[in-house]
């Protein structure tokens, strides 16, 4: 079927991340009622409180609160409100997102200029404006730490700044466990990440119980459907359709940034991304897409799509303790995506992580 305050505390590593793909989980109730945004409103909060010096936020085993049922078990109510709601802006609680606090924001312009039997903001031709957030899942920041690099996207589909659109999120990681890659940007990052390694028992024990969390908080609101490693493309496909016909939408979707783009040697993954350090200010990531059934990504054939630009660059309040990402889920009100059956050449193979 298709469709640096201090060390990480107490044990805690990247398995972890087996939740970031349901990413940043905020305190918000389910949306009601949800009309958009507006790209100005949304850039101009991330314009807030910015930095004069990176911070280093640490992620807290504590901070999920106790395992089980209960509403005292913060991380299971978190997921399941952040599947829930799709505001684009909210207060994250003790002022920053629980899995993935250290981040850098971008604006830009998603643009497909290939030809594309897709749907949405898949299809050929479209455009939209798009605000993005780097980020790490967990407290390691800096080389010589496995990092479980993402790339979260939210698109408005509009030319217009000041309309008010209903965005599309889309989630991307490189693994589950993270890479040793020496930048950023030698990794691709797609919306099926693969696990990645193998943690030790501490790691495996805790990742066991937020892999519980998660497909308990999924399950409650997909009505049981559960995938906590793949995040549809639905929402992308169906921006701007009528009623009618559903999306048609590629199974997978990654973005890397071509091979001649330089690369800047910086410690922290925040400084390497600094859009001053790319030529014109500009950050451009390739969109590739294939097709296929689950399980097959390995065999699967790209090809590119279109474009990411990202043009400006926010280290703020406003970016780590604001900007919030609605999650795609397998259930979207019965449109699931149909998947194309056409064949296309394959993009040629670069920037394996080195």
């Amino acid at each position: 079927m298709c469709l640096r305050e201090e060390a990480v505390k107490r044990g805690m590593g990247l398995t972890a991340c087996a939740l970031c793909l349901v990413l940043g989980f905020g305190s918000t109730a389910a949306t009601e009622g949800y009309l958009g945004s507006r790209f100005a409103d949304v850039r101009e909060a991330l314009a807030e409180g910015r930095y004069a010096a990176l911070p280093h936020f640490v992620v807290d085993a504590e901070q999920f609160g106790p395992p089980g049922d209960g509403p005292e078990n913060r991380l299971r109510e978190a997921a399941r409100r952040t599947l829930e709601s799709r505001t684009d802006l909210i207060e994250f609680p003790a002022g920053r997102k629980l899995l993935q606090p250290n981040g850098i924001c971008f604006t830009g312009q998603w643009r497909i200029t290939e030809p594309s039997p897709y749907t949405g903001l898949l299809a050929t031709g479209a455009h939209a404006l798009a605000v993005a957030r780097a980020s790490v899942s967990l407290s390691e920041t800096t080389r010589g730490h496995r990092r479980a690099f993402s790339l979260a996207v939210k698109l408005f589909p509009t030319r217009d700044p000041s309309e008010r659109v209903p965005t599309a999120n889309l989630l991307t990681m490189v693994s589950i466990l993270g890479s040793r890659a020496k930048h950023f940007l030698n990794v691709a990052l797609d919306n099926e990440p693969p696990l990645g390694g193998w943690p030790g028992l501490g790691d495996l024990l805790l990742g066991l119980r937020i892999r519980a969390d998660l497909k308990a908080a999924e399950a409650a609101v997909t009505g049981g459907r559960t995938d906590i490693d793949y995040r549809p493309l639905t929402p992308l496909a169906s921006a701007g359709l009528p009623a009618g016909p559903g999306p048609v939408a590629p199974r997978w979707l990654r973005l890397r940034v071509a091979a001649e783009t330089p690369r800047v040697d910086a410690d922290d993954f925040r400084d390497e991304l600094r859009l001053n350090g790319y030529p014109g200010g500009v950050l451009a990531w390739e969109i590739e897409v294939a097709d296929g059934t689950p399980g097959a990504k390995a065999t699967a054939e790209w090809r590119q799509l279109g474009e990411l630009l990202l043009t400006e660059d926010f280290l703020s309040v406003g970016c780590d303790a604001r900007l919030h990402f609605a999650h795609p889920r397998l259930e979207e009100s019965g449109r699931d995506p149909v998947c194309t059956r056409e064949r296309f050449a394959p993009a040629k193979e670069k920037n394996s992580e080195r």
